[in-house]
Formats: structure tokens, sequence, C-alpha cells
């Protein structure tokens, strides 16, 4: 990569938090101005790609290039997995609250270490236990579960 664009990389994951927390409100804008779940799914995907292509473009073509081996990966977790989490996501955003959403998706790690080590045999340490116990917990005190039952 570029030296000038590495210098900056670690604003990235800055971004992408940004636009994904974002999302939620341009899902419930446009939803409410008449565009179905599908349409908004398929526009941000659509977009997405094509941003990510030109710039796979620009700066590294090798990366266009996939095993064979390797689609069964490419379909599941991009084409299903993506399109089932923007799927839930959208109804999450339109049906609760927009805190609530972003809580549960911070949860997709979890699902993400457990499925590693199901489909890929990857092992579940301490360490990893432990991280999934304090986003767990964390979600619960943020989720406000613990106020509708009085506990707090």
């Amino acid at each position: 990569m570029n030296q000038k664009l590495t210098k900056y990389a670690w604003l990235l994951p800055f971004f992408s938090g940004i636009c994904w927390g974002a999302a939620g409100i341009f899902v419930r804008t446009l939803e409410h101005d008449g565009l179905d779940n599908f349409s908004i799914i398929s526009f941000r995907m659509l977009l997405a790609a094509l941003i990510t292509g030109i710039w796979i473009l620009f700066y590294n073509r090798h990366l266009f290039y996939v095993h064979r081996r390797d689609f069964w990966l490419f379909i599941g977790s991009g084409m299903i997995g993506m399109t089932a989490l923007s799927v839930f996501y959208n109804i999450s955003v339109t049906k609760g609250s927009l805190a609530l959403s972003a809580v549960l998706l911070a949860m997709s790690p979890v699902f993400v270490l457990f499925l590693a080590a199901v489909f890929f045999h990857e092992p579940v340490t301490r360490h990893k236990l432990t991280c999934v116990t304090l986003a767990f917990i964390g979600c619960v005190l943020v989720s406000g579960v613990l106020e509708s039952n009085g506990l707090s």
C-alpha cells in the first residue's frame, strides 16, 4: 500500500464505525419515505461493492484473484452473511431503538468466535471467553434490561 495511505490507516476503523452508526438514521428515514428493506439493502451493498471495487482496481488488482476452494467462504460470509446481517439490522432499527440495535450488533464477534471454533477448529481460549463475557455484560448494562425489571 502507498506509504501516505498507511500513515492514516488507523483512522479507517473510526470512519467505518461512524458510517455504520449513521446507517440506522438513514434506514429509518428511507423506510419512512417509502423504500422497502430490500431496496435499502440492495443500494447499500451495491454502493459498498462499487467503492471497494474501484479502490481495489486502482490500488491492488491482485486482490480480485480468488482461489476456487475459497468461493464458499465468499458466498457464505459475504453474500449470505452480510445480507442476513443487513436485513436483521434494518428490522431491528425500525422496530427498536438505534442504541439497542448497535449494542446487539456489537455482539457479532461472539458469534464469530463460536462459529470459528466449530467450522475452523480455532481454539476458544480463556482470554477469548473473558472478552466474550465482558462484551455480554456490557451489552446487558447498556440495553436497559435491568432497568425494566426494577433492578437498578
